[in-house]
């Protein structure tokens, strides 16, 4: 395990707690699939609400709510993306700490 310090925080002093590195994580095919399809859904959204969001500021009335609806229904699928990601990079760090006890 490694040991953090202070040091690394700006101090000295050693802090009491170690922070746990995992060595490895294996993952099945379909978990691989998934959480590599998470990740692009992730980046795709992320560039897209931004540059939607730009084009909306252009606009004015109905074209650019429409623009910001578009955005909206975008980010709503990449915060869907992230919880999912999240959840299940969740349970395999979790299955990857059974497996080493």
């Amino acid at each position: 395990m490694l040991k953090r310090t202070r040091a690394e925080e700006g101090t000295s002093e050693p802090l009491e707690h170690e922070v746990p590195i995992p060595e490895e994580y294996t993952v099945d095919q379909n978990t691989w699939k998934r959480l590599d399809e998470l990740c692009r859904e992730m980046t795709n959204t992320c560039g897209l609400v931004e540059s939607i969001l730009r084009l909306a500021l252009q606009k004015e009335g109905d074209k650019r709510t429409a623009y910001i609806k578009s955005a909206l229904d975008l980010s709503t699928r990449a915060i869907r993306a992230i919880k999912m990601f999240l959840s299940e990079w969740a349970v395999l760090v979790e299955e990857s700490k059974r497996q080493r006890s």
